[in-house]
């Protein structure tokens, strides 16, 4: 068989030049966020996102607007477990909106929450022996943030009466009595 004749040879293409990388969803965002200033993110605002940075999950939305530190409205913002004082205000603002008339939007980012909560248990009951004490001091927390998440999910309206109870008995635990 010989070689094609150079009139039936496919010409080569020139090669593009380097095309520069898309920027990453966070540059999107901050970019997104210096355009229009927005006071705070809220449903309405999510929605844009999404189309905007399409694809993008709920979660990492959440984080990236996190990391921006732009004000969000509770639905959005969701729970947040890096200490308690966040945690009880996420959950306090979403029992707010739980009374306000949004209760399966609230009662999902809490369950959602809850079960991150049990996952990274899990984790920490399986690397236990490898990181000791610190583990342990790590599972009563996450242990205690799941009783709060618990709780919000049994009743929301009462979790602000439980959740001011709560901490005065952690403060100030039961002294056993002298005889």
């Amino acid at each position: 068989m010989s070689a094609p004749s150079l009139s039936t040879a496919m010409p080569n293409k020139p090669r593009k030049a380097a095309s520069k990388a898309a920027p990453s969803k966070s540059a999107q965002l901050v970019a997104w966020i210096e355009k229009y200033r927005p006071p705070r993110v809220g449903p309405a605002e999510t929605d844009l996102l999404k189309a905007h940075l399409a694809p993008v999950s709920d979660e990492y939305l959440r984080r990236l607007l996190r990391e921006t530190k732009v004000p969000m409205e509770p639905l959005v913002e969701g729970i947040r477990q890096t200490d308690f004082d966040e945690l009880e205000r996420t959950l306090l603002a979403l029992a707010n909106i739980y009374e306000g008339g949004e209760r399966i939007a609230a009662r999902k980012l809490v369950l959602t929450a809850k079960q991150h909560a049990q996952f990274t248990l899990g984790r920490l009951a399986s690397t236990q022996a490898a990181l000791g004490p610190e583990a342990t001091g790590l599972r009563i927390r996450k242990e205690e943030m799941l009783l709060w998440m618990t709780t919000w999910l049994e009743n929301p309206p009462v979790f602000r009466t439980w959740i001011s109870l709560r901490k005065s008995k952690l403060k100030h635990p039961e002294q056993p009595q002298s005889n």
